[in-house]
């Protein structure tokens, strides 16, 4: 009897240690296990990082003037069924153009507005590989009025971003006409204030006061650069042999980021062969 007791108590023991060392082996594997699946997750990140680092080394990578003339050259048409001039002054306004990573993606440009007429390296900025593309309505045809914009970009972390702009633009605002009778006097012009340069806006007359009070200009001449705008209005006798030979007014604007019109900077008349500027 006492032997058959001994006898139960070591199979119960060895069934102990037995279970104890398979639990031991599980608890092993799934240890293995989840190390192995942190090896391959870490091995994943590591080669996704390589990879990112590879690719924004290859597109910060410094182009020679060859292949960054190439490059600029596919945003270029090479014939007239290429090109589209989409451009108006709301349209340039829109754009960022800032030296930093707030200026609008050339890719986001090109994906709007399509391609340029003519592409230029910008020399001084050849370690960013800056180049500019020129939109002009009349490079592959005498489109009348002449418009243009110039957009300079330069690469950024890998991007070529927006960072200067001009624009020399027929406005979609204020309309001009070349036949408008000139019928200005100069005591019309006494109580306008003149000087704005970008501060009370509210004490200059506005474009649009202008606008209705002497009608349509003969000409206008609207450029945009950075965040300013200005533009030119021409008033003439539109019936002389050269418009400056005769009496004329010309009104000078200025428009600064905030302002909501152009106001009043210059005045600049002939009348009875006397040039007056204020």
């Amino acid at each position: 009897m006492g032997k058959k007791k001994e006898s139960t108590s070591r199979d119960l023991e060895q069934l102990a240690d037995a279970l104890g060392k398979n639990q031991f082996d599980r608890r092993l594997g799934k240890s293995r296990l989840t190390y192995r699946q942190l090896i391959v997750a870490t091995s994943l990140v590591l080669v996704a990082l390589i990879a990112y680092f590879s690719v924004t080394l290859y597109r910060n990578r410094d182009l020679s003037e060859e292949a960054l003339e190439r490059y600029a050259a596919r945003y270029v048409a090479t014939e007239a069924s290429d090109f589209d001039f989409k451009w108006t002054e709301k349209s340039v306004n829109k754009l960022v153009a800032k030296d930093s990573q707030k200026g609008t993606l050339l890719a986001d440009i090109y994906r709007k507005y399509g391609k340029a007429t003519k592409a230029e390296l910008i020399k001084e900025e050849a370690k960013s590989d800056g180049f500019k593309l020129i939109y002009e309505t009349n490079h592959f045809d005498l489109q009348i009025p002449y418009q243009s914009v110039t957009l300079s970009f330069k690469k950024r972390n890998g991007k070529f971003r927006l960072f200067e702009k001009e624009a020399s633009l027929e406005l979609t605002t204020y309309k001009s006409d070349w036949g408008h009778v000139f019928d200005i006097e100069k005591s019309d012009l006494s109580d306008l204030k003149t000087g704005y340069i970008g501060i009370d806006p509210e004490k200059y007359p506005t474009a649009a006061s202008l606008y209705k009070k002497f009608g349509k200009p003969n000409k206008i001449v609207y450029e945009s650069y950075g965040g300013a705008e200005d533009m030119h209005w021409y008033y003439y006798h539109p019936e002389a042999d050269e418009w400056n030979l005769d009496d004329y007014v010309i009104f000078y604007f200025q428009k600064h980021p905030g302002d909501k019109d152009f106001h009043l900077s210059v005045v600049t008349t002939v009348f009875d062969g006397e040039e007056m500027h204020r």
